[in-house]
């Protein structure tokens, strides 16, 4: 697997993976309430995630973050979203 920098804020926000052509966001928490400005509490922003289906992937016991290595050796919670459920289905009035 090959990973990225994202949003060029290197170990903040995160990565993205190019999975079967399609692009795969993998958030950090840090990286996660930048991308929202930090104007919305952390469980309405992922329960507002969750409602539109943007986890492409979730922990086993259904946590939305799952450990994974990155590339400097470290393994860190990572949240896995596709950004074209982001942009398109999240309503912010459910964040409110």
């Amino acid at each position: 697997m090959k990973y990225s920098l994202l949003l060029d804020l290197p170990k903040r926000a995160g990565w993205y993976e190019n999975i079967a052509g399609h692009r795969i966001y993998l958030f950090t928490e840090a990286g996660l309430l930048d991308a929202t400005g930090h104007r919305f509490d952390l469980d309405k922003v992922l329960a507002a995630l969750d409602a539109a289906n943007a986890f492409t992937a979730k922990g086993p016991n259904g946590e939305y973050a799952i450990a994974r290595h990155v590339p400097d050796g470290r393994i860190i919670k990572l949240y896995h979203l596709d950004p074209k459920k982001m942009a398109l289905k999240i309503n912010s009035s459910k964040l409110e």
